[in-house]
């Protein structure tokens, strides 16, 4: 079992998918987790692609709900720009989306 430890008070999570890339190799790492981690790896520019099911039903509340969890934008500085690689209609009704994160250089 390999252990990373990345970070001093809290986890750097640039510098543990550096360890990942330098130590094993890795060049794609797939992130299924909740809004916080999700939301934290795009603010940071760690993520270059996103990949969203969407549902064939509508489930309503009052609740205000996201993909992901971050501050909110005082302005539009904050957003992350996406470009669409692919639409998929799948079974059931089900529609796979596919975005690339261009880097900022790129928008």
């Amino acid at each position: 079992m390999a252990v990373i430890v990345a970070g001093q008070d809290r986890v750097d999570l640039a510098e543990a998918l550096a360890v990942l890339y330098e130590r094993f190799g890795v060049r794609r790492l797939r992130v299924d987790s909740g809004g916080i981690l999700t939301g934290v790896l795009l603010r940071q520019g760690l993520v270059d692609e996103v990949s969203i099911l969407v549902y064939p039903e509508l489930v309503g509340g009052v609740t205000p709900r996201s993909l992901f969890v971050a501050p909110d934008l005082t302005d539009g500085s904050g957003v992350i720009k996406l470009r669409l690689l692919e639409a998929a209609p799948l079974r059931d009704g089900f529609v796979w989306l596919r975005y690339e994160i261009p880097a900022p250089d790129r928008l």
